[in-house]
Parts: structure tokens; C-alpha cells; sequence
């Protein structure tokens, strides 16, 4: 019968497998450069560890179950589905708990909301498939060749360290965020007190090179704050212990927009009369 501990020395492998994949692969396909691309301090990427651990919990009978080229394809189909499931439901999570995207498949064709497209269901489909037709029974022989004292010891310490990373890491985001949504507070409260009184004086002289200037400040003020947003899911990827608070669901972009609306229906009353 399998052990607690070996099934953690599995989860550990393939989360520090699924960092050196995120981090040199898919950073230097995607950045041209190596990004570590994890959330914890340490080299791993849990979610590589939880999909590849309840791939193989659920889907290893299959292999014997339905043998052949049939076997393949349904552990495929439910390899996929099963990531998905999970990168779907880490995404939400984690969103909700830091207020920012963490990856985004919104460029993507057949993407859901952003958090899982099409592409991800083929690779994590066929990765696991490998994996539980190649690699996995190798992994499997290496840990069994542990004697159980050796096994629990090693999972022992490792999960200690994994805790206290994911308790630093866990601190240092929400320690970020409050001190980062303080600076966009403070933003937010000064570019108010500037647009009222740059709105009135553009009333007043709207035909005049210092209207034309101010709203041209204006423009770049709401192009700021929607390239700032992207700018932050960037920084996100690059710096994992990173939360934002969303300039879009602040009252400081809808701002901008009403003024740019006004400005916009201003312009077509001007061209009526």
C-alpha cells in the first residue's frame, strides 16, 4: 500500500519538475530570458505536483483497465480535463484571495475566462500521459526502494521546509499588498483633487491650448492606468510574491472614463451645432 510520505516525495518531485518547465522553458519561449516563475521561494511549482499526483491516484487503473492505443487516448482526454479542472480552480482561488490575475490565456483562441485555453488541455493531456506511462513507474521503483523510516524522514523534512516557504511567501504577498494598496490609495486621492480642478479650468477655457493640453493629460492619465494593469500582471509572473490591487475595479479608472465619455459627447454636440 502506498504511504502518506511517498505520495508527498511524488508531489515534491513534479512541483520542482513543473518549476524547471515554467521556468526555463516556458520563460524562454515566451520572455526570451529565464524567469522564476514560482510562487514559493524554493524551486517548485506546486500545481505541477497536484495535477501530476491526482492524475496518477485516478487515472493509473486505466492503464491496465483498457490497454492499447484506447487506454492512451481516454487518459489523455481525462489527464487534460483533470488539469484544467485544477488550473481553472488555482486561478480563482488565487485571484480572490490576492486580487490579481497570476496568468492570463485571454490572447489565446478557445480560452475560458482567461485562466485556461485549449493549448494548456494538449500539453498537460499529453504530459501526463508520459507520465504515467513512462515516467511515473521508474519514479515509483526509485521511492519503493526507500525503506519506510527513510521515506517518512525524508518527506518529514521536506514538508517542513515547504510550510515555512509557504508561510513566508503567503506573508510576504499580503504584507506587499497592504503596502502597495496604500501607494494606490494615496494615488488615487491626489489625481482626484488634480482632475477636479483640471476639469473645471478645461471647462472654462475649452477652446483654449490649455484645454487641448489638459485633456491630453487626461488621456494619457486613463492610458496610464490601463497599461499600469498589465504592467502589474507582468510583474506578477516575474515577481511571484507580488499582489496589486486592480486599478479596474477602482473608482479611479471609472473616473477617467466618465471624463472621457463627457469629452467624447461634448465633441459631437460641438459638431451638431
Amino acid at each position: 500500500m502506498t504511504q502518506i510520505s511517498e505520495i508527498f516525495l511524488w508531489f515534491m518531485l513534479y512541483s520542482i519538475v513543473g518549476w524547471a518547465y515554467e521556468t526555463v522553458v516556458c520563460s524562454l519561449i515566451k520572455y526570451h530570458r529565464v524567469i522564476n516563475r514560482g510562487f514559493h521561494i524554493g524551486p517548485y511549482c506546486p500545481i505541477y505536483g497536484i495535477g501530476a499526483v491526482i492524475c496518477f491516484l485516478l487515472l493509473d487503473d486505466i492503464r491496465y483497465q483498457i490497454p492499447g492505443i484506447g487506454g492512451v487516448l481516454v487518459i489523455f482526454v481525462m489527464s487534460g480535463f483533470i488539469a484544467c479542472t485544477i488550473e481553472y480552480f488555482i486561478s480563482w482561488l488565487m485571484e480572490k484571495l490576492f486580487h490579481a490575475r497570476w496568468w492570463d490565456y485571454s490572447d489565446r483562441p478557445f480560452n475560458l475566462n482567461g485562466r485556461i485555453c485549449l493549448g494548456g488541455f494538449f500539453v498537460f493531456g499529453a504530459g501526463a500521459t508520459l507520465v504515467l506511462y513512462f515516467v511515473h513507474p521508474l519514479l515509483m521503483k526509485l521511492t519503493g526502494m526507500l525503506s519506510p523510516f527513510w521515506t517518512n524522514l525524508i518527506a518529514g523534512i521536506l514538508a517542513v521546509i515547504y510550510a515555512a516557504d509557504a508561510v513566508v511567501s503567503l506573508c510576504s504577498c499580503f504584507g506587499l499588498s497592504k503596502t502597495m494598496r496604500h501607494i494606490h490609495d494615496e494615488l488615487e486621492r491626489h489625481i482626484d483633487i488634480h482632475m477636479d480642478a483640471l476639469t473645471e479650468k478645461a471647462a472654462a477655457h475649452e477652446n483654449s491650448a490649455f484645454a487641448r493640453a489638459g485633456r491630453s493629460v487626461l488621456v494619457k492619465y486613463h492610458d496610464f492606468s490601463m497599461s499600469l494593469k498589465n504592467r502589474e500582471l507582468r510583474f506578477l509572473k516575474a515577481f511571484p510574491g507580488l499582489k496589486v490591487p486592480s486599478l479596474r475595479e477602482s473608482g479611479f479608472v471609472e473616473k477617467l472614463r466618465e471624463y472621457m465619455k463627457k469629452e467624447k459627447k461634448g465633441g459631437h454636440d460641438k459638431t451638431e451645432r
